[in-house]
C-alpha cells in the first residue's frame, strides 16, 4: 500500500515550501505450519515454512525453510523478508502411544553406511513417493517427489557434501521412514 502525504513547514529566515514524501507501507510476510500435530511413535514430519524471498529463524535454531521433526515439543518459526518484515507461527507436536494401524511389508535397505560418496536406496514391498535428505539440523538438502516402483535402486550422490551425520527420509502411501546416515 502507498499513501501520500504532504509536509509544509517554515524556519525563521527561510522561504516557506513543502515536499511530497512517499511512504510505503511493506505487508508483513504470512507463514502457517498448519494444525497441531499428532505422531506415533518411530514417525516423523517435516514442517514448512517455505516462501521465496524469506529468511528462517526455527527455535530449534535451525535457520532453513523446512525441519525434520520426530520428537513432541512446540515448534516455531520466524520469517524475515527483506525489507525486514516478520512474520511467525508456532505448533505443536505430539506423540501418541498407542496408534494401531497395520501397515504392508516393507523392507528398506539404505547403504553403504557410513559411505564417501554413493548413497544406494532400495525400498521392496513399496513404491516410494518421496526421498529427502536433510543435514543434522533439519535443513532439506535434496528432494526428489518422483515415484520408485517397488525394488527399484535410488542413488544418492553425497560426494559433494561436508563429512557429518545427514537423515534419509522416504515415504510412501501408508507412512515415512527416516535413516541415520554417516558421511566419511
Amino acid at each position: 500500500m502507498t499513501s501520500i502525504y504532504t509536509v509544509i513547514g517554515s524556519a525563521t529566515g527561510c522561504m516557506p515550501g513543502s515536499a511530497n514524501p512517499v511512504v510505503e507501507v511493506l505487508a508483513l510476510p504470512i507463514v502457517n505450519l498448519g494444525a497441531d500435530i499428532v505422531l506415533a511413535t518411530g514417525q516423523d514430519t517435516i514442517l514448512d515454512a517455505t516462501d521465496p524471498g524469506l529468511t528462517y529463524v526455527w527455535s530449534t535454531g535451525a535457520a532453513t525453510a523446512t525441519i525434520l521433526v520426530n520428537t513432541p515439543g512446540t515448534y516455531s518459526v520466524t520469517v524475515t523478508t527483506a525489507e525486514g518484515c516478520t512474520g511467525s507461527d508456532m505448533v505443536e507436536v505430539t506423540i501418541a502411544s498407542s496408534i494401531f494401524s497395520p501397515q504392508p511389508l516393507v523392507n528398506i535397505l539404505v547403504a553403504p553406511n557410513p559411505t564417501h560418496d554413493l548413497l544406494h536406496i532400495t525400498c521392496a514391498g513399496t513404491t516410494i513417493t518421496s526421498l529427502q535428505v536433510f543435514d543434522n539440523l533439519g535443513g532439506l538438502m535434496l528432494a526428489d517427489d518422483s515415484f520408485k516402483t517397488a525394488g527399484t535402486v535410488q542413488t544418492i550422490d553425497l560426494s559433494m557434501q561436508q563429512p557429518g551425520i545427514y537423515y534419509v527420509r522416504i515415504a510412501d502411501a501408508n507412512g515415512a521412514w527416516t535413516f541415520r546416515v554417516v558421511k566419511q
